[in-house]
């Protein structure tokens, strides 16, 4: 049956105003009828981009690049945000999407759009590596076998990767591109930390190690700190301590070169506190250079005794020193986070 003789079923023997009526009802529902459930609002977007990793992790800030293929004209350009997401409105046609980010390989999918319908584009990127070699040795240059090397995620302490050492003391890891803490342990050695770790895609990152033996009446702490002058003017080493009797030195490095600058007995006995030094000229600092402590306590004689943090203490500038809180926890199972630096945990007679 067709609208007309429709209507004239639902209107025979009705008047006037009734068959208006019923007339102007049909034609909304007909008008409803018509919108296909795929049509987005016209004020809305119709090409939605979703951007994810392997593990299902959002990809946020990959660039996204749309091409229109039938000239080859680029169209569109932006990037994903936190929730690895984009959105446009594109005219119908054929599209050649982009996604690109730099620690992942790059992607791109061919579609064909209908304007005013949604199309949804998903993107699963494969993440860039790249490899960490170490060698681990002891203080006599004697390879370590059997060593942990542990490479970790400085942001949120997350273990990468883990690995140990073959007889040559040597091991290799591979990881996805970023900046790392490697962690190289032993049994009967004092763990020793090189932060700040760049690996990039399809290269060898060299990180070695020489480990000291350990001994089983004291904890060392040794902290190296670079200089960041986007912080501020820097005006002295600090370092933060819990109930105890501590040897503290405070030291510069040049050239790889370690030379002692003061030793100094210190007993706290009020709770946490904070000790500083200031080195000779410290403020004329420049970016990279390299300053110390080395912290020796014996927690069988002071059970309370901690670092609880340490680093470079800045005035003016950015910022007001670099240092991360450092519960001694952390510090046995190797999750330290030090800016800058390397650390040396363990023990000495």
């Amino acid at each position: 049956m067709n609208v007309t003789n429709l209507l004239r079923g639902l209107t025979a023997g009705t008047n006037r105003s009734t068959v208006t009526g019923t007339i102007m009802a049909l034609m909304v529902v007909l008008s409803v009828l018509a919108v296909s459930p795929a049509t987005v609002s016209a004020t809305s977007h119709d090409v939605e981009i979703n951007v994810q990793n392997p593990d299902g992790d959002y990809v946020d800030n990959a660039s996204v690049e749309i091409i229109n293929t039938s000239d080859g004209t680029v169209v569109e350009t932006g990037s994903t945000d936190t929730n690895g997401y984009y959105e446009t409105n594109l005219t119908s046609g054929d599209y050649d999407i982009i996604v690109d980010h730099p620690d992942y390989e790059s992607d791109n999918q061919i579609i064909t759009h209908t304007s005013g319908t949604l199309s949804a584009v998903n993107f699963d990127l494969v993440a860039l590596t790249g490899t960490i070699e170490s060698t681990v040795t002891d203080s006599n240059g004697t390879a370590i076998d059997n060593a942990t090397v542990d490479v970790v995620d400085p942001s949120d302490g997350t273990l990468v990767a883990s690995g140990t050492t073959d007889g040559s003391g040597f091991t290799s890891l591979n990881v996805s591109t970023g900046t790392y803490d490697v962690i190289a342990s032993a049994d009967g050695y004092n763990p020793v930390q090189n932060a700040n770790v760049d690996v990039t895609a399809d290269t060898v990152t060299t990180t070695d190690f020489a480990l000291s033996e350990s001994a089983s009446d004291g904890t060392v702490v040794d902290s190296q700190f670079d200089i960041d002058t986007t912080l501020g003017t820097p005006s002295t080493i600090y370092a933060e301590l819990e109930n105890g009797t501590y040897e503290v030195t405070w030291y510069e490095v040049n050239d790889g070169n370690r030379t002692d600058l003061v030793t100094e007995t210190i007993n706290v006995t009020d709770g946490p506190t904070v000790h500083e030094f200031a080195p000779t000229n410290i403020s004329e600092s420049v970016d990279g250079d390299t300053y110390g402590v080395e912290i020796s306590f014996n927690t069988s004689e002071d059970p309370d005794a901690a670092v609880l943090s340490s680093g470079i203490q800045y005035s003016g500038g950015g910022g007001s020193g670099t240092s991360t809180s450092i519960p001694l926890g952390m510090i046995i199972v190797g999750l330290l986070l030090v800016a800058g630096g390397v650390l040396v945990i363990g023990s000495k007679d």
